[in-house]
């Protein structure tokens, strides 16, 4: 500590030697372990834990002027408004459907998602969901299916009700519905997006109200059976039948019975020889 030389191995310790520095009056060394946590990156929890320290009433620390500016959180419309810009042009590149950006594209995603499942700020993350919500929408709007399926992925990792906004966007988009339902090539990418939905939903992972439970369903599993008899997609209705399960008996018996009933005469119409959901609906019914 009265060396004129200090180095140290991490946050945690630095954090640690300044609380004791702090108790002793070093002021060097006090000085020394400001340095230091100027210099080097943060976690969002390590930052909470340098706040913490710092702001300590029985330290009563002078900060210096660099951590000082450093710790300052910019909250103004500005920052916000600077912080949105840069994410409205990294979606942009998600976009982007030259060949030559395609690595570009894949960073920014691993970038995106990092950020949103790591220790960012919460005002960040909100822009950053805002910001894919409304590209994501667009999409849906524009048809853009190979864009809709990567934003979803990213979507995935904001919070709820950034999810639900979306997944009841693409689930209650009738032209989207039209689409997937007369174009093959569309199905596979949107029947991911509702799968996914389906397992959030049944496994409580997102909220969603009893009307758009039931709109969901009543609206896709005639689309689900449209493409039950394309090998490429078999084998996956497994998987989404055992998800949709898991939605119908979140329902009241009333709702229950609704649904099998339309789930029941998408086998009947399509002479689909799968017995699992078939019966079941049946069984439902009795």
């Amino acid at each position: 500590m009265y060396g004129e030389r200090v180095e140290f191995p991490n946050i945690e310790e630095c954090l640690a030697i300044l609380s004791v520095a702090s108790e002793m009056s070093a002021d060097d060394c006090i000085n020394k372990c400001m340095e230091y946590l100027e210099a080097v990156h943060w976690s969002a929890e390590e930052e909470s834990q340098i706040r913490k320290v710092l702001s300590s009433e029985g330290l009563e620390l002078k900060v210096l002027p660099d951590l000082a500016a450093r710790l300052h959180q910019d909250d103004d419309d500005d920052h916000i408004n600077f912080v949105e810009k840069m994410i409205q042009e990294m979606v942009s590149l998600i976009k982007a459907g030259q060949s030559s950006l395609s690595k570009n594209r894949e960073s920014v995603e691993k970038y995106l998602a990092g950020m949103l499942d790591g220790n960012t700020s919460r005002v960040v993350v909100d822009v950053c969901g805002r910001v894919l919500l409304q590209e994501f929408k667009a999409s849906i709007k524009s048809l853009d299916i190979s864009t809709l399926k990567r934003l979803f992925n990213l979507i995935q990792h904001c919070n709820g009700g950034i999810v639900e906004a979306a997944l009841k966007a693409c689930c209650e988009d009738k032209a989207l519905v039209q689409l997937v339902s007369s174009y093959l090539q569309y199905a596979e990418a949107v029947l991911d997006i509702v799968m996914w939905f389906m397992k959030a939903t049944g496994e409580g992972k997102i909220i969603i109200p009893r009307a758009s439970r039931v709109s969901s369903l009543t609206t896709w599993l005639p689309i689900m059976g449209t493409f039950r008899n394309h090998s490429s997609l078999r084998n996956k209705f497994e998987e989404l039948d055992k998800a949709v399960l898991k939605v119908v008996e979140s329902l009241p018996q009333v709702d229950q019975k609704r649904i099998c009933v339309v789930w029941a005469e998408v086998y009947r119409s399509r002479e689909i020889d799968i017995a699992t959901p078939y019966a079941l609906a049946e069984y439902m019914l009795v």
